[in-house]
């Protein structure tokens, strides 16, 4: 058949390398325009582009569909049978529906007529479905509303990503897309019509990424995680640190945690990773990622208790703090003092108190070669130096402005080279 191919990511370029390797006629690829990406904003083609022009297709970019009578013109002249469209990103106007003999052909990647919409695998994996699968439909002037020509159903793994199963769809898609040119081009290809009881899977809002610790159960943060994997991703605040959670896992509730607030970090250690109270269980993250960081298995060590007592038997090459640091007599913005603890704010009369406490035992856990830095009272510089030279007597030590041109970081640096 001679097709035209209207789709953009790598879900399409999937069912476009079907059809080619199908041995249909590809008359023409339209796709969305290139985009900027990455830190140096290079443009970058969308994959169906890079496979059609890896097989010399004919590529457009149009920017807009609808009015747009030169590239509707150009898709007339081409005359073709029937136009295939997969998550392309744009919705047809009904002078394109118009075009082609055997009309337009869809896959959408749920049943329908649930998940009608942008996100239909995405939202089958939040709401912790059971199954899914994919769908090819005859194109009308509605949202995934035409009649429906083949089906196939998968399972959902209770485990399953947004993107594993979207890997798997994409290529069920590509197959089904086969077989349903197939069936058109013999003409035995059904029309279901989907009916009215449909459900609606809009796009994502990045408000949903954020997790509810306190009020979502166990298995409602799971699927969330799981749904927004690898797009955008849920994250969380842990001691004041953004941190993106890829892959968590459900552990039964736990007598000694009954009185402990959902949220509560209940165990953290290198070897058996990061367990959170929830409301009706125990969350176990697999996988978490700090902002701006590689993804990571988890191996983060959370010690509560006074300054460095947890850590006294360790040895660190690195020690970062942010102690308070406000002196008691100081007065302090109401909007501050009302909204956080006396004790993450004062740091005694001077506002020194724990810098003293953490330096008289920071030799002690500290490797030969080491770096310390602290953040402290833009006015106390002098202070803060003497009292690391003070405990540090051979190390290198200076400070660095904050943004707005105040003293604010003091480094210690020993057994490496001075470089400021």
């Amino acid at each position: 058949m001679k097709i035209v191919f209207m789709g953009t990511p790598d879900f399409a370029r999937d069912s476009l390398e079907a059809i080619y390797n199908a041995g249909h006629d590809i008359l023409a690829v339209v796709t969305n325009v290139d985009k900027p990406k990455g830190r140096g904003m290079k443009m970058i083609a969308t994959p169906v582009k890079e496979f059609a022009i890896e097989k010399n297709l004919p590529v457009f970019q149009p920017e807009k569909v609808k009015k747009n009578e030169e590239f509707i013109n150009e898709i007339k002249s081409l005359n073709p049978d029937i136009i295939c469209v997969v998550a392309y990103g744009k919705i047809l106007p009904k002078e394109i529906l118009d075009i082609p003999q055997y009309g337009c052909v869809n896959v959408h990647a749920s049943l329908l007529p649930k998940y009608r919409g942008a996100a239909p695998i995405q939202w089958s994996v939040l709401n912790g479905d059971k199954e899914t699968g994919v769908t090819t439909m005859y194109m009308d002037i509605g949202m995934d509303t035409g009649d429906m020509i083949l089906t196939e159903k998968v399972k959902i793994g209770e485990d399953e990503t947004t993107g594993e199963l979207w890997n798997r769809l994409s290529k069920i898609g590509a197959n089904l897309l086969v077989e349903t040119l197939k069936q058109i081009e013999k003409g035995t290809a059904p029309r279901i019509p989907q009916g009215d009881n449909f459900t609606l899977a809009p796009m994502l809002d990045k408000e949903m990424s954020k997790i509810d610790w306190q009020n979502k159960s166990a298995l409602e943060i799971k699927n969330l995680v799981r749904g927004l994997n690898p797009v955008m991703g849920t994250y969380s605040f842990l001691d004041g640190k953004k941190f993106k959670f890829w892959r968590v896992e459900i552990l039964p509730s736990q007598a000694e945690c009954e009185n402990k607030d959902n949220g509560t970090i209940i165990k953290s250690d290198s070897k058996d990773g990061l367990y959170i109270k929830v409301k009706d269980g125990i969350i176990k993250v697999l996988e978490i990622q700090a902002e701006n960081a590689k993804k990571m298995n988890i191996n983060i060590d959370f010690k509560e208790g006074n300054m460095l007592e947890p850590v006294m038997n360790d040895k660190f090459d690195i020690l970062v703090s942010n102690p308070p640091y406000i002196p008691e007599t100081e007065v302090v913005d109401p909007l501050v003092k009302d909204n956080e603890p006396n004790v993450a704010l004062f740091g005694g009369n001077d506002g020194l108190k724990f810098f003293h406490i953490i330096l008289e035992n920071a030799p002690k856990i500290m490797k030969e070669k080491c770096i310390l830095a602290f953040e402290h009272g833009y006015n106390k510089t002098q202070e803060i130096e003497a009292i690391c030279k003070k405990y540090f007597p051979d190390a290198n030590i200076y400070t660095k402005k904050d943004l707005q041109g105040l003293d604010r970081m003091t480094f210690v640096i020993r057994g490496f080279k001075d470089e400021k």
